[in-house]
This record gives C-alpha cells, sequence and structure tokens, in this order.
C-alpha cells in the first residue's frame, strides 16, 4: 500500500512539510519563528519526539511575541520550567507585542492566561489587557456554544461573563482610567465590588 499524507487539513505550507522530510533525511532541522509552531505541530502528529529538544533548544535562544503564548504553552506542558520562565520573563516585559494580534493568546488555556496575567511584573495598561480578556473570554464561548445561533446580545455576554471571570479578579481596576472604567462596566461581566 501506499501512504498518503494530507497535510492540507492541518493548514500545513508545502515548506513546512518539506523541512520535516528534509530532517528525516538528514537530521538538520532549518526553523524560523515563522514556521516553528506548524513544525512542533508535524513533530508531535508524526512522534518525532528529537525535534521537540531541537525546537526548545532554538525557542530558548530566538524567542519573539509571534510564537511566545504558544512556546509558553508548551513548555508548561512539557514541564520544561527553565523555558516556561524564560518565555515567562519575556512575556512580562512584552505583553502588549505578545498577546495584540497573535492567536496564540488565544490558543492558551484558562490556567496559562490566569498564570500571566496575575502576576504584577506584567506590563501591559489594564484597559487593553481588560480588552483582551475578553475577546479571549468571547473567542471560547463562541467555540463552546458554537452550535447556538445567537441573535440576543446580552444572551451572548452572559455566555462570554463565564469565560471572563476566572480573570475578574486579577485585573487591576483602579488604575483604569475613568471613561474606560465605564466601558467596562457596561460590558455587565465584571463583579461591581471589583470596579
Amino acid at each position: 500500500g501506499r501512504c498518503v499524507i494530507d497535510y492540507s487539513k492541518d493548514d500545513i505550507t508545502y515548506n513546512v512539510l518539506h523541512q520535516l522530510l528534509l530532517y528525516f533525511y538528514t537530521a538538520q532541522l532549518r526553523i524560523t519563528s515563522s514556521s516553528s509552531r506548524d513544525i512542533m505541530k508535524l513533530a508531535k502528529k508524526f512522534k518525532v519526539d528529537h525535534i521537540r529538544t531541537v525546537f526548545l533548544n532554538y525557542v530558548a535562544n530566538h524567542l519573539d511575541a509571534k510564537i511566545a503564548c504558544y512556546v509558553f504553552e508548551q513548555a508548561t506542558k512539557a514541564g520544561a520550567f527553565t523555558l516556561q520562565q524564560k518565555v515567562t520573563d519575556y512575556i512580562m516585559e512584552n505583553a502588549m507585542e505578545c498577546f495584540a494580534n497573535h492567536e496564540s493568546f488565544f490558543d492558551l488555556s484558562e490556567e496559562s492566561v490566569v498564570y500571566l496575567i496575575k502576576s504584577d511584573d506584567l506590563k501591559i495598561k489594564e484597559g487593553v489587557l481588560f480588552n483582551l480578556l475578553h475577546d479571549w473570554a468571547k473567542s471560547k464561548s463562541e467555540a463552546f456554544f458554537k452550535d447556538e445561533k445567537e441573535t440576543d446580545s446580552t444572551k451572548s455576554e452572559a455566555k462570554t461573563k463565564k469565560f471572563f471571570s476566572p480573570f475578574a479578579k486579577y485585573v487591576r481596576y483602579p488604575l483604569m482610567k475613568t471613561e474606560t472604567l465605564r466601558k467596562v462596566e457596561r460590558f455587565g461581566i465584571v463583579p461591581r465590588d471589583l470596579i
């Protein structure tokens, strides 16, 4: 029989698959910040554990905002505590760049988000943090309730509140500007005693 690998379902590019095949034949792997996540997906899928080690060594020396949240999540899952601490330090200093406009922030588990946002070392404006956490909660809510067609925005926010609630106590509301606080109150997802 012939083995056919359908990598189109995994949204993996030809270049990444080609890099993995080259690794099988040459034991050399070319990793870039744009390809690292996809290479790890394929390595996991095909159970190539050595690539994980190569990847962890690479990211420890080439960390950037695009992959920081993804690397944090993987280091946490793998029990790579030295790398996890290095990435945590990087995220604390570059939170805005790491969280905003990067899908890997939305892929973080609830536990990972809480771990990161509860630190007083996180350098991000509280209003921006609230909006990002709200967007994270909304994306999780939409995924969880994907089969339900929601037209009522009040019900939609109530569902978002469920996913936002673990974060509510870690946002430092007193540091927000008055106008930002008013916007936060309108969402109706933060307990009044925290504002």
